[in-house]
Parts: C-alpha cells; structure tokens; sequence
C-alpha cells in the first residue's frame, strides 16, 4: 500500500483508527500532531517514528492488502494499492507505453526510464547474465572453493537456474 502524505495530519488519526492503534497513539509521542506542534523534538521524535512504524508494521500483518484496502475504504483513509513485481510486469498501462522489453531469454526487464529522439531504448551491451550465471566466479573471487560452492547449491542457497518464476515463488 501507497498512503498519501499530503495533509499527513489531517489523514493521520483515520489511518491510526484503520490500523487499530488509536488509542495507544492519540496524545502520546507516537501522535503526529504533537510532532507537528513541535512538543516532540530531538532523540525523542526520532524515537517516537521508530516505534511508530514498528507499531504499524505489526498492525499490517493481521490482513491482507485486499482486507487493507475495505478498511481503508471504511476509515476514509486514502491509500493506493503498490503492486507486485508480478502483477506490474502484467500491467496495461505498464505494457502500453513500453515500460518492460524481452530481450529473447523468456523474461521481460526494464526499459530505460528516458529516451531521446536519437537513442535506442534497448541496453546495445548484449544479452543481461542469467540467473546464477555469475555464481562460481563470484563466490571465488570473495574466497569459496568449489566445496563450499557445491554445499551451497546443495542447500539450494545459490543456483543457476534462470527458471525465474519458479524462484520467486
């Protein structure tokens, strides 16, 4: 989820009610609106944002982002879905203005986020390494020998599989 901070106070106690925290924020040093009178300052806002977005992060858990967005909803607290690596690849607008290009290994990547009238928007470097390709070489160059290299691919900790969907799973 993407909230706005626009008007952050004017949206916060909707947003602390949504996540359930109301009553443990309000009028405490976890309350925006003491932050913004300046009754909070120093070590002590810099701990009181900590402990904030550790009190929101635990309240996230509870639900799902679609549950998040009806509570949302409910609560008048305004918020935009982020999506997935998997469901922005599979974006119309994403695809419709050319965000994402195959270069023939069976997966998209990103375009470049800028093109002039004379450059090629496509990387002319030649074909991105597979997943793994690099593995052995690197792990090497930092100081693992092969035993250390095989143990590991054992335990599936690296791997040279460029099966990308089936990674990310």
């Amino acid at each position: 989820m993407r909230f706005s901070t626009e008007q952050a106070s004017r949206h916060f106690d909707n947003m602390m009610k949504a996540l359930g925290i109301y009553e443990k924020v309000n009028n405490s040093n976890l309350d925006l609106k003491r932050w913004t009178k300046g009754e909070i300052k120093g070590d002590a806002l810099m701990e009181a944002r900590i402990d904030l977005i550790a009190l929101c992060d635990k309240s996230f858990l509870k639900h799902t982002r679609e549950e998040w967005a009806d509570i949302f909803d409910k609560n008048n607290v305004w918020y935009e879905r982020v999506q997935s690596y998997e469901e922005v690849i599979d974006d119309k607008q994403a695809n419709a203005i050319g965000a994402f290009f195959d270069p023939g290994l069976g997966y998209k990547i990103v375009r470049g986020p800028m093109t002039f009238s004379t450059s090629n928007v496509v990387p002319n470097t030649g074909i991105s390494p597979t997943v793994g390709q690099h593995n052995h070489e690197i792990l090497k160059e930092i100081g693992y020998n092969n035993t250390d290299i095989k143990h590991f691919e054992k335990l599936d900790i690296i791997s040279t599989n460029s099966n990308v969907e089936k990674r990310l799973s």
